[in-house]
């Protein structure tokens, strides 16, 4: 059988407690089918959306159409990951935005890139444009994790852990640093 980001989203309903099934065709699936641009990125989305990026899954798939200049504004969730397929971001467009929250107030925003042969890298000047948005991205204070096709195809639940391990050491940095400003 070939891996489609259908089976795999089959499979993680089919994991999914009763509850969490609800959320699941209505969010999860409609925001897959009309927000990703290619099969990469629904398969990528599929795993992020069932997975602990942090707090509990399934994590929200959020409308791409809010406005990144009132993202400190985003009803995020309180201790979760809202999913935002194809953000914008000034003259940007972005595969996900991933905003994260917890209990205790740290707000992380990241980026994540899929990299599909027939976009990214095939010629110098697609390397280049990459290597600067990544730059300018970064100047906003936006880490961006970025994830060859092959990478997703080959194991969807890696890049997530990946994602994961990125979250975990921005929050705990997050923290450290509050506790650092509150002894002095």
């Amino acid at each position: 059988m070939e891996k489609s980001w259908q089976s795999v989203y089959s499979a993680r309903t089919a994991e999914a407690s009763e509850n969490l099934k609800l959320r699941c065709d209505d969010e999860i699936k409609s925001g897959i089918e009309e927000r990703c641009e290619s099969e990469i990125e629904k398969l990528l989305l599929v795993e992020m959306a069932f997975s602990r990026l942090w707090g509990q899954p399934p994590n929200t798939v959020s409308d791409p159409t809010f406005p990144w200049s009132e993202w400190g504004q985003l009803d995020y969730p309180a201790n979760g990951v809202a999913i935002i397929p194809q953000a914008e971001i000034g003259a940007y467009r972005v595969d996900f935005l991933l905003v994260v929250g917890t209990f205790d107030g740290v707000l992380r925003l990241v980026v994540v890139e899929c990299d599909g042969h027939d976009f990214h890298e095939r010629t110098k000047a697609q390397a280049q444009h990459d290597k600067k948005r990544d730059r300018d991205l970064q100047k906003l204070g936006l880490p961006v994790l970025r994830f060859t096709g092959s990478e997703v195809w080959r194991d969807a639940k890696k890049c997530v852990a990946d994602i994961t391990a990125h979250i975990r050491a921005s929050v705990d940095s997050a923290r450290a640093e509050r506790q650092r400003t509150r002894d002095e």
